[in-house]
């Protein structure tokens, strides 16, 4: 007997190319009656910054209540015996996962998250099965059937209030311009109400009588009304500009504040690429919002004004034309999936193309030395290939649909003409109702078009506001509403504190440590690389929270304090800090407003202070982004100011002076230990001369302290860190 009643598989795009896992996790959990949002999978499957494995959507299946089990194909003959385990997620070309959705007798059904619902022959599903992986010929498929607690869970609300909840607070400020545009627009369609019968009176009671008087009056009205309409347009247009800026200006300045109040973890699983392109997609919003809708309310009223003057002539004409509307709709709504899986992969391909550009001018160095360049442009030429793939597409979707539309509008044209004739000769109508019925035919045209025009726009915003809606629905960097401000004058305890990346995975990145760091003294953190050090450092920034045990500042919990006002006592050189294409002032003060007493003993500090003096614009010269023009060594000095500056209450370093030679770095750290004095420093490095001044070193490995003492002290146990030291003394004398 089932537990459950099945459901129609709901197709679902991925937002982000490394959500094809959980989206196709989503689109099963859809067929068994249970729609989950991908934030709420994506936090049962945590898979950090490495991408989605079968195994690891194994067990995030099985911790929403599936019975998972993994399948292999090893021939095409396999594929039948899949038909019990419908729907199931297929591993596909080496690096993708789609839904297999039907088996037919000679064709599959496969849902996939990146392009869509795609039929296809049994050889090419089970081809593109080993396509990422041709050294062996094994399938892999993930079986998923739902057990009774599965079904305990609840759907996830609609998301359809916060949409519009999120719009009218982005459209708040600009209600009394849409007033006035859709007054304008009523204005106008009165006037247009208006000229069917100018046109009718002109024909029938001015030429045909012979009244000049009137033929007169009569164009001088449809000049008043011509000359009104046009100055409402030009109206209609200033207004509607300034209406596009401010709402792209105030979409696009609450998704970068929304950015800046998201963790460092989301940033760690996105690629620059992607976040550039729903930048644009804000543009597509705004353009549909201030253009599309207006144009969509605009060609309604035309509609309503022009068809009940069409049925005030002639019902007969009115059904012509209704049928000639029916078939151009129905002929365009025919390719909107089309439109929409197209729209889809030109998002992906222009997504891959920013990251691909990006990397291939940031890495050109690299390139030049090993003259790899073909391999990155081999690569962009491959997806450029794609992109103008989806580019010819859409041309001949589009011409395919005007083709057709205008072939229907053109034989309703010819219907109407003939059925018009006919009735003037048989003196039913009159030359100038004619002329009238011709001119609402052609305004008529217009707001369908419009209308069917505005529906599609509409389809690919909706997209685009699905693509920005994700980021908003995103949880914000905890800490951010605390109000308890934790002191920096206190010390600092670590009690139990275990955290891994992802939560799926294997091994703890820390594991079970307590660590105490003590006021106005430096600690340092030694051990192998990978093996946690500064993993310690970014639980510090409050960059990670999903840390198990208790980090304490003084008595206070670091989990409550507001993490705004802590970082604003916090200075730190991590081995990612970022170099903007700003002048050395302002890259260091990361302000306009530059305090020049603090910035020379910055420098002084950082010992650039004599480089940056002897340069044509000293302070004030620009920088290359990410440091272009500038040596490593030169950068870190750069980022070592730029930590001081600032006069933290708590330093953090990791290992900030290892692009430096002995000499500049026996200088810096004479200046840091100076500099250091009443406050908290924390060290995470390799040579011996950052860390032996530390009044307390830690020697970590796997995620767990092995010792910690002075630096007399544990040379004198001869345990890790002595072999640490005598292994760094060997390479420096071999």
């Amino acid at each position: 007997m089932r537990l459950f009643k099945k459901s129609r598989l709901r197709f679902y795009h991925q937002i982000n190319a490394s959500d094809c896992g959980i989206t196709c996790l989503r689109m099963v959990c859809s067929y068994y009656g249970r729609k989950f949002s991908a934030d709420r999978l994506a936090g049962i499957v945590d898979t950090a910054n490495i991408g989605t494995s079968m195994s690891l959507l194994r067990e995030g299946a099985a911790l929403l209540g599936f019975n998972a089990e993994g399948l292999v194909l090893q021939q095409l003959t396999d594929i039948e015996k899949l038909q019990g385990d419908l729907p199931c997620i297929v591993h596909w070309k080496g690096n993708h996962f789609v839904v297999l959705k039907k088996i037919g007798k000679r064709n599959v059904t496969v849902a996939d998250p990146a392009r869509g619902i795609v039929v296809m022959s049994k050889e090419d599903f089970y081809d593109h099965c080993f396509a990422g992986n041709p050294g062996s010929r094994k399938a892999y498929v993930l079986s998923l059937q739902p057990e009774a607690r599965f079904f305990e869970q609840e759907s996830d609300p609609s998301t359809f209030k916060p949409r519009m909840a999120f719009l009218r607070r982005q459209l708040a400020h600009k209600r009394i311009y849409f007033i006035v545009l859709i007054t304008g627009l009523i204005v106008t369609m009165l006037m247009q109400f208006l000229l069917p019968f100018l046109t009718r009176n002109l024909v029938d009671g001015g030429i045909a009588s012979g009244e000049l008087k009137l033929v007169q009056y009569l164009l001088l009205a449809q000049l008043v009304l011509i000359l009104s309409k046009s100055t409402f347009e030009i109206l209609r247009g200033w207004i509607v500009t300034h209406l596009s800026i401010r709402v792209n200006f105030s979409l696009v300045h609450s998704f970068l504040s929304k950015l800046f109040r998201l963790p460092v973890t989301f940033f760690e699983r996105r690629k620059i690429g992607d976040l550039l392109q729903r930048v644009r997609d804000h543009q597509r919003v705004e353009v549909f919002i201030t253009r599309y809708v207006l144009s969509f309310i605009t060609s309604v009223l035309s509609l309503i004004v022009f068809t009940t003057v069409l049925y005030i002539y002639n019902s007969v004409f009115l059904l012509l034309f209704g049928v000639s509307a029916l078939l151009y709709l129905l002929w365009i709504f025919i390719f909107i999936e089309v439109r929409k899986k197209n729209d889809w992969e030109r998002f992906e391909t222009l997504s891959m193309n920013q990251t691909i550009l990006t990397q291939l001018v940031s890495g050109i160095q690299d390139l030049k030395i090993y003259n790899s360049s073909e391999f990155f442009i081999s690569k962009w030429k491959h997806n450029q290939e794609k992109y103008n793939g989806t580019l010819f597409r859409s041309l001949r979707i589009g011409q395919i649909q005007e083709t057709g539309a205008t072939i229907i509008f053109e034989i309703t044209q010819l219907f109407i003409i003939y059925y018009s004739a006919k009735l003037i000769i048989g003196n039913k109508l009159t030359l100038g109702a004619m002329l009238s019925i011709q001119f609402i035919i052609g305004q008529l045209v217009g707001p369908v078009q419009n209308i069917v025009s505005s529906i599609l726009n509409g389809v690919e915003a909706k997209l685009s506001f699905d693509r920005i809606f994700d980021i908003w629905m995103k949880k914000e960097e905890a800490g951010l509403q605390h109000t308890v401000k934790g002191s920096h004058q206190e010390d600092i305890y670590f009690e139990e504190v275990t955290f891994k990346h992802a939560k799926l995975d294997a091994d703890f990145t820390i594991d079970n440590l307590s660590l105490h760091i003590p006021r106005g003294k430096t600690t340092a953190i030694v051990g192998p690389s990978g093996g946690g050090k500064t993993t310690i450092l970014k639980l510090l920034m409050g960059y990670y929270t999903g840390y198990s045990g208790r980090i304490t500042v003084g008595n206070t919990d670091f989990s409550t304090v507001n993490i705004e006002d802590w970082r604003n006592h916090i200075g730190a050189v991590l081995q990612e800090n970022y170099i903007f294409n700003e002048t050395i002032a302002r890259n260091i003060a990361l302000s306009d407003e530059v305090d020049m007493e603090r910035l020379e003993r910055a420098l002084k500090i950082a010992n650039i202070y004599e480089y940056v003096c002897a340069l044509p614009l000293k302070w004030d010269m620009m920088i290359g982004a990410d440091g272009k023009g500038i040596s490593q060594g030169q950068k870190q000095r750069l980022m070592i100011a730029r930590a001081v500056y600032r006069e933290p209450e708590l330093l953090l370093l990791d290992e900030a002076t290892n692009a430096l030679d002995a000499e500049n770095e026996l200088v810096i750290m004479s200046n840091l230990k100076q500099f250091a004095k009443g406050r908290t420093l924390v060290i995470v490095a390799h040579r011996l001369s950052t860390i032996r001044f530390a009044d307390n070193i830690v020697v970590f490995d796997n995620g767990r302290i092995v010792e910690s003492g002075t630096h007399d002290q544990l040379l004198e146990n001869k345990a890790a860190y002595y072999k640490l030291i005598r292994q760094q003394l060997q390479t420096i004398e071999e």
